[in-house]
C-alpha cells in the first residue's frame, strides 16, 4: 500500500519508526564495561585493597586468612623453644603463624596488632591451592617477573623501592609508587620462629625449584627484587594476584 501524508495512521507509523531506530537500541548486544575492582574479601571477612599494574591485578596487602577457601581451618603455630612441629610437619600440614610485630626500632607510636604484617604460611598451606579467595591465586615467580618487567621502564631502575612501603623499614624506606605497599614482614625460620620484621620482606610463591621454594625478598638498600631459592620449611608472607 502506498502511503501519503493524508493517510490517517501515518503519524503513528512515524513514531514507531523513530522509536525502533533509537540510538540506545543498537542491537549489538554489547554489555557496558565492568567497573574496576578496588578490594577483595577473603573467607574470614578480611578485606584487602587492590591495585592494577599493567595487565595484573594485585592485592595491596599481605594475606592474613586463617582458613582455606573451602572453610578448612589452618593449624595455628605458636612458637615455643624445642617445639619441632613446624620443622617436621610444615611441609605436610597447612599452618600459619603471625609475623613478629615487636617494634624493636621504635618506628611506631603504638603497639602493632598481631596481623599488621599479615600471616606467614607453611609450605603445605601454599601448596594447598586454596589460600587465595576464589578467582585469585598465590602469585608465582613468573607473576613477579612480569611485574618487574613492566616496572623496569618507569622506576628509574629501582623496582624494589617502588614496591616497598614508604615507612616502617630500618634503613631506607621505599617510595611505594606502585601502591603495593610491601611492608618488611620478616620470615618464619625452619623451626617456626617469626623474625626479621622491619628489615626484610619475604613473599612466598607457588614456584618450586626441585625440593626448594622460590621466595621474593626485598631489602632496604637493594634496588632489585631478589628471587631466593629457599628450604620449603621456611614460612613467608603471601601476595595474591587475580586470575
Amino acid at each position: 500500500m502506498r502511503l501519503n501524508w493524508d493517510t490517517p495512521f501515518l503519524p503513528l507509523l512515524l513514531v514507531l519508526l523513530f522509536v525502533g531506530c533509537s540510538p540506545t537500541d543498537s542491537g549489538s548486544g554489547d554489555s557496558p564495561p565492568e567497573e574496576p575492582i578496588t578490594s577483595v574479601t577473603d573467607i574470614d571477612g578480611n578485606t584487602y585493597p587492590v591495585v592494577q599494574i599493567g595487565n595484573q591485578t594485585w592485592m595491596a596487602e599481605n594475606l592474613k586468612v586463617t582458613r582455606l577457601n573451602d572453610g578448612t581451618p589452618l593449624t595455628f603455630y605458636d612458637f615455643t623453644p624445642n617445639d619441632d612441629d613446624w620443622f617436621f610437619n610444615g611441609a605436610s600440614t597447612p599452618m600459619y603463624t603471625w609475623a613478629f610485630t615487636g617494634d624493636l626500632n621504635m618506628l611506631y607510636p603504638e603497639e602493632l596488632p598481631e596481623d599488621f604484617y599479615g600471616a606467614l604460611y607453611s609450605s603445605a598451606a601454599i601448596e594447598s591451592g586454596k589460600l587465595a579467595p576464589e578467582g585469585w591465586r598465590v602469585a608465582t615467580e613468573a607473576d613477579y617477573q612480569a611485574l618487574e618487567q613492566f616496572l623496569n621502564g618507569s622506576t628509574g631502575g629501582n623496582v624494589a623501592s617502588a614496591l616497598r612501603s614508604s615507612s616502617g623499614w630500618t634503613g631506607a624506606n621505599g617510595t611505594n609508587s606502585t601502591g603495593l605497599n610491601i611492608l618488611p614482614n620478616g620470615y618464619c625460620t625452619a623451626t617456626g620462629s617469626a623474625t626479621g620484621a622491619q628489615s626484610i620482606a619475604t613473599l612466598g610463591t607457588t614456584t618450586l625449584s626441585g625440593d626448594q621454594r622460590i621466595m621474593i625478598n626485598l631489602l632496604p638498600e637493594d634496588p632489585d627484587i631478589s628471587y631466593a631459592t629457599t628450604d620449603v620449611r621456611f614460612g613467608s608472607g603471601i601476595r595474591c594476584v587475580k586470575d
